[in-house]
Order: structure tokens, then C-alpha cells, then sequence
């Protein structure tokens, strides 16, 4: 799980790279463009070096017993699991930002949010809905239809946000975008991992890096 800043508009680029994105811009830990980093190894650190580490709620297991995409993972049982992370100012970003997650999904029915800050109509977020979208405020970019997502396998969704277009990749393919001007307002509501605020819409898998 990663939340970016001003890097948004580079990380743009990544577009039609292919399938791994291990040739696309890396973010050192610690650096003041990186919000929220958790690698979800045995723990739910953030290790971008803002410390807003998170709490597994309500048994979501984020132990060294859950096989991730890269090395551990988190795993969601879709009833009720979460990774609730404290807000702050920090994660209060209101122009151009990036979100990145691995995930996969135990069942690909009903809406499941990986990451939210806020709702579909105040904070921004991605989600599996029928298919891929991303959120910002009350604007979705959608990819159902242009991204076949099944369940039992890793994925990477990521999503960004320049300050006038959302845009959809899934691993590393330009999928979907919509046009969004109004940049993104502050809200009070934690920033949960796996659910959203309204600890509702739960996710059924793993969620990585």
C-alpha cells in the first residue's frame, strides 16, 4: 500500500510498461513525497517516516503466516477485517497524488475496497466494484470492461491523480481515466486498509505492498 504526493504527475509515466512494475519510479522510504508506505511484512508499519502505522482489526491477519506477492501480506475475510490508520495531516492530501496496491481476491462479488480515506463522495479510494475504480471525491474513474480481474490472483492497481484526470492502471496497463478539476477535499475519517471509515464493503483476499 502506498500513498504518493507531488510524484503523481511522474509517476504518469509508468503507463503501458507491461506487466511488472519493477522498472517503474522508485520511492525511497522516507521521502517527503511518500505519505503512507506498508509493506505488510509480519507488521502494519508505515514506513514512509510519517509513522501513521495502522492497527489490524477484527482478525485481519497481517502475519508472517500470509503468503504475499512479495515476501507477507495481509489477509481479509470480507466480513468485517480491517487495517485502520489514525488520521492526520499527512494523509490530508488535497492536489495531485498517487495510490498503489497488490491485491487478490478470495470472490470477485460485490463491492470490496482495498484502500479509502473518507467515502465515494468526500476522500478518495480504490476499489473493486464489477471491476476496478478509483475515487477522488465524488469522481470515478471505472474499468470495468477494459480489466478482467479473477479471483486467486496478484494484480497491481494503481491509480493517480495530476489535478485534473484520474487515471487506472492495472499491472502497469493504462486501463481507464476521467476528468476531475476540483482537487480533493479534507476529511476527519481514517484511512482504512481493506474496508473504508464506514468499516463497511469489505475486502476478500490479500492486500501487499
Amino acid at each position: 500500500i502506498a500513498t504518493v504526493r507531488s510524484d503523481a504527475i511522474s509517476l504518469l509515466g509508468i503507463a503501458d510498461r507491461g506487466f511488472e512494475p519493477r522498472e517503474w519510479p522508485q520511492i525511497a522510504n522516507g521521502s517527503n513525497d511518500l505519505v503512507l508506505l506498508m509493506h505488510f511484512n509480519n507488521d502494519t508499519l508505515d514506513y514512509s517516516g510519517k509513522g501513521d502505522n495502522g492497527t489490524a482489526t477484527n482478525g485481519a491477519n497481517c502475519s508472517a503466516s500470509v503468503v504475499g506477492r512479495f515476501f507477507n501480506a495481509c489477509s481479509f475475510d470480507g466480513i468485517n477485517d480491517l487495517v485502520n490508520v489514525t488520521p492526520t495531516s499527512a494523509l490530508n492530501t488535497t492536489g495531485s497524488m498517487a495510490m498503489e496496491a497488490w491485491f487478490n481476491m478470495k470472490s470477485t462479488s460485490g463491492s470490496q475496497w482495498i484502500l479509502a480515506k473518507g467515502n465515494a463522495t468526500n476522500g478518495y479510494g480504490i476499489i473493486y466494484e464489477g471491476g476496478p475504480i478509483c475515487y477522488i471525491n465524488a469522481t470515478a474513474a471505472n474499468a470495468t470492461g477494459n480489466a478482467t480481474i479473477n479471483a486467486n490472483t496478484w494484480y497491481h492497481f494503481g491509480c493517480t491523480y495530476d489535478g485534473s484526470q484520474i487515471t487506472i492502471f492495472i499491472d502497469g496497463l493504462r486501463r481507464a481515466n476521467a476528468s476531475y478539476a476540483s482537487g480533493i477535499p479534507n476529511n476527519s475519517q481514517p484511512l482504512a486498509v481493506g474496508s473504508r471509515a464506514l468499516m463497511d464493503q469489505f475486502f476478500n483476499g490479500s492486500i501487499d505492498e
